[in-house]
């Protein structure tokens, strides 16, 4: 069963991923991570990865926006949790290690989830998410910057064309 799980404290947010994560099942998770960064106490977070099995890229970027944000705001990584070691050798891959803790340790205490329920955005949001997440990773070096530049070359046309359309 592929969910993402949420649970929150004052200033921590904690995100459990389960199995294959893909943004077009999980479009919901981008409105949460924005509305949550407009929280001004929010300053520590934590990525569960340890029953996931993959996570698409447009997902990634958006971790790494919460990861980046929170970081310029407190100087502080996010920890994610990973001990699967191919996930691991992705997310070291695009430069997660600059901006989070990626450990393969599964302690953590207990929280109670909440399951993030999905929304359905129109097309044009949807190429922004997707855009925006793109662009993010692509920022965090210059191998993401060469490897993504082409896929944010043809989302930034679609979502412009998009865009003009209304």
């Amino acid at each position: 069963m592929n969910k993402i799980l949420v649970a929150q404290t004052d200033e921590l947010v904690i995100i459990k991923m389960i199995g294959n994560i893909k943004y077009t099942e999980f479009k919901g998770f981008e409105f949460f991570i924005s509305e949550l960064l407009e929280d001004e106490n929010l300053k520590d977070g934590l990525i569960d990865l340890t029953e996931n099995e993959s996570i698409d890229s447009t997902n990634l970027g958006i971790i790494a926006r919460l990861a980046v944000t929170i970081l310029q705001k407190t100087e502080k990584k996010i920890t994610v949790l990973c001990p699967n070691i191919n996930i691991r050798k992705i997310l070291e891959s695009i430069g997660f290690e600059a901006i989070m803790n990626i450990t393969d340790s599964t302690n953590r205490d207990n929280f109670k989830f909440d399951e993030l329920k999905d929304i359905n955005p129109d097309r044009k949001k949807e190429l922004e998410i997707v855009l925006d997440a793109h662009k993010t990773l692509s920022e965090l070096n210059q191998v993401n910057e060469k490897n993504f530049k082409k896929v944010v070359e043809y989302l930034q046309t679609e979502y412009e064309t998009e865009k003009h359309k209304h």
